[in-house]
Formats: C-alpha cells, sequence, structure tokens
C-alpha cells in the first residue's frame, strides 16, 4: 500500500513540474520544492540514485532563485542524508558543514531545527 502511496506522488509532482515548467518556465522556487519533495519520496523508498538526481536538480533552481538561503539548505541536508546512507561518508560530511554554514549565515539560533539536526551529523561524521 506504501509504495503504491508512493508512485502516486511522485507521479503527482512528475505531474506538477511538467505543469508548472510549461507555464512559468524551467527554473521557479515551485519547481523546487516539488523536486525536493519527490526526492524525499525517492528516499523513503530508498531510492538514494533517484533522490540524488531530484535534490540535484532543485538545488540548482534555488540557488538561481532564492540564493542559498533556508530552503537550499533543507535541500542539501536531505543530500547529506542520502550520501550518508550510501555510504559516501566523506561527500555526505562536506554537504552537512555546507548545510550547517548556511544555517550560521542566515542567523539561525541553535533552536533552529535545520542547525539542531545537522550540528550532531557534523560532530558523528567527523
Amino acid at each position: 500500500q506504501s509504495i503504491n502511496n508512493s508512485i502516486q506522488a511522485i507521479t503527482a509532482f512528475e505531474r506538477e513540474i511538467v505543469v508548472r515548467k510549461k507555464f512559468i518556465g524551467q527554473v521557479s522556487p515551485e519547481i523546487a520544492h516539488a523536486l525536493h519533495l519527490k526526492g524525499r519520496i525517492h528516499a523513503e523508498n530508498q531510492n538514494q540514485g533517484q533522490a540524488l538526481d531530484a535534490y540535484k536538480e532543485a538545488l540548482e533552481i534555488y540557488d538561481k532563485t532564492d540564493g542559498r538561503t533556508l530552503k537550499f539548505a533543507e535541500v542539501l541536508f536531505d543530500v547529506a542524508v542520502a550520501l550518508e546512507s550510501c555510504g559516501r561518508i566523506k561527500k555526505s560530511q562536506e554537504a552537512f558543514s555546507d548545510t550547517l554554514e548556511i544555517c550560521v549565515d542566515e542567523g539561525f539560533d541553535n533552536d533552529h531545527p535545520l542547525l539542531s539536526k545537522c550540528m550532531p551529523k557534523v560532530t558523528c561524521v567527523v
């Protein structure tokens, strides 16, 4: 049942991405958000390669539209988690560190949810 729901969700996100690209253009935060969510579903189903592909595209869009802000950092954190689950520890460490750096640059306090999720990962991976 959950695999069926995941397939339906991925299909819905793919349709949303196609429609948004057609009407808004190739680069918009809405498309990046849909790609991020699509990547999360792939990651939940242990399809890390497909998750990383979706995350990469989302990061490229956010980098062009919003810069390296909270949205970018949230996707980058998910990239780090996916890399870690693939055993790519050095790359995951870099992604966790970059996420942490963005959080600090954005002025998040230690209670910010992303910062509090990221800090233990940086110290565990190092």
